[in-house]
């Protein structure tokens, strides 16, 4: 065995640690599903221990491979090199402190998401960040990919509600962010330096984030669309005449008319539907409501629910297309493209005409509220121009002035894909950032950007 392998296994004490192979694997990677076996996989609990890897793994020049809990999409928790080193965050799982007074939560990262929001919840607060992921990803994997969700439109995503944090990074430094206040000017903003840096320039060991006030009442709409020519109007209206979503989901005709056959809400004739969530007091929903019905007569339809066994079936509708999906193709991959909303007819009518061109059967929901669509690529056989049907998904995103991904991250998936949007200058700027905060580049190498 390894000086290197035994060294960080004498850190954290060998019961918390792995090297058996077959249990490696579990470790190795995250839904993209290409990866190689690590050489071992340690739990850390505390800031020193961290710290001492990070010593160990420079000294040695081995990469090290932060984790959650590996639930992203684009490869940035994979394991691609086999001498590596991956650190699990899954000890560091305790909520510190939740501070109703001054409307903060204090956290380790490995907490999950949904468990962060049950336990503001309780002390009448709202965390909004909310993937897809919610119930298995981590609060360090969220800051580490800036995660959204359905509210952004409304509430903004991850690095909206992240105050401080502490972190060591690969150069060895260290900074310790105990100043949980809602302004400060004091310095360079080193924690917002850490959103969406999907592990490469160190790792977070804590962090504080804002609370709301949680919403006194939620309401939730069905809007069947009639037409093509009916969406971009009735989208229009629904942006920009008081309405104020909490979220707006885009299904689009194909995935309507699958959906159709298990979901009684869904109207199979319907151009599109959208999934509409409207939160604040109860006065204030009911008359946004009585608004949002106007805005689509003589366009659409609407259902409107407001007990919470009617809003569960209508976010039930959202967790549903995967499955139903999968029950049709036996294999799809997907992009989360973003363009801005106003372009969101616009790219649909280029993804259909890539559909019709490609041959493959292409189908678009997410989160019409910020531009942010997946589109899925669906095929039984095997696909001989993945790459190529890719490659022109994103491509429109970019013709639509958007941008490659939304939530999912770069990885080591869109890492051919960042020359579509920075030119030489800024990628160069980005690597000597990187080599800033990790002079050896062991901090899980090959991702976001290649040096």
């Amino acid at each position: 065995m390894s000086n290197y392998i035994n060294d960080v296994r004498s850190v954290v004490g060998h019961e918390h640690s792995l090297v058996e192979e077959r249990i490696l694997r579990y470790f190795a990677y995250d839904n993209l599903r290409e990866f190689t076996i690590p050489a071992v996989v340690v739990f850390p609990q505390n800031t020193d221990e961290i710290r001492e890897i990070i010593k160990i793994a420079s000294r040695y020049r081995i990469p090290l491979v932060p984790r959650g809990s590996g639930t992203g999409r684009t490869g940035g928790a994979a394991v691609i090199d086999s001498r590596t080193i991956v650190v699990s965050m899954l000890r560091f799982n305790h909520i510190i402190d939740v501070d109703e007074k001054n409307r903060i939560v204090i956290t380790e990262p490995g907490v999950i998401n949904a468990d962060l929001h049950r336990a503001v919840e309780k002390c009448g607060l709202f965390y909004p960040p909310d993937p897809a992921s919610m119930e298995m990803c981590t609060i360090g994997g969220n800051i580490a990919e800036n995660a959204g969700g359905p509210r952004a439109v409304k509430y903004g995503v991850t690095s909206n509600y992240l105050l401080n944090l502490t972190a060591v990074f690969g150069n060895g430094l260290s900074y310790s962010g105990d100043r949980y206040v809602i302004k400060n000017v004091s310095s360079y903003n080193i924690p917002q330096m850490l959103v969406a840096s999907e592990g490469t320039f160190g790792i977070i060991t804590r962090s504080a984030h804002r609370l709301l006030n949680k919403p006194e009442t939620i309401n939730m709409a069905v809007v069947s669309v009639n037409r093509a020519e009916d969406f971009p109007g009735l989208f229009y209206d629904i942006m920009h005449k008081n309405i104020d979503p909490m979220s707006v989901e885009f299904l689009d005709k194909k995935i309507v008319n699958i959906l159709s056959k298990s979901q009684e809400l869904i109207s199979g004739n319907a151009y599109a539907s959208l999934l509409i969530e409207i939160d604040g007091n109860e006065n204030d929903v009911k008359n946004r409501m009585v608004l949002l019905n106007g805005i689509v007569k003589g366009r659409g339809d609407i259902f409107v629910a407001s007990d919470k066994e009617e809003i569960e079936k209508i976010r039930g509708i959202r967790r549903a297309i995967s499955t139903e999906i999968t029950k049709l193709y036996s294999k799809k991959f997907s992009c989360d493209i973003v363009v801005p909303i106003s372009n969101i007819p616009n790219i649909l009518d280029y993804l259909n005409e890539l559909s019709k061109k490609s041959g493959v059967e292409i189908m678009s929901f997410g989160h019409a509220g910020d531009g942010n669509l997946h589109v899925n690529v669906l095929y039984d056989k095997e696909l001989p121009n993945k790459n190529e049907i890719e490659r022109c998904v994103i491509e429109g995103a970019v013709k639509f002035n958007g941008t490659i991904t939304g939530e999912h991250g770069i990885g080591i998936r869109n890492l051919d894909y960042l020359n579509m949007i920075f030119s030489d200058e800024e990628i160069d700027l980005y690597r000597r950032l990187k080599k800033t905060f990790d002079p050896n580049l062991i901090m899980n190498p090959g991702k976001k950007i290649t040096i």
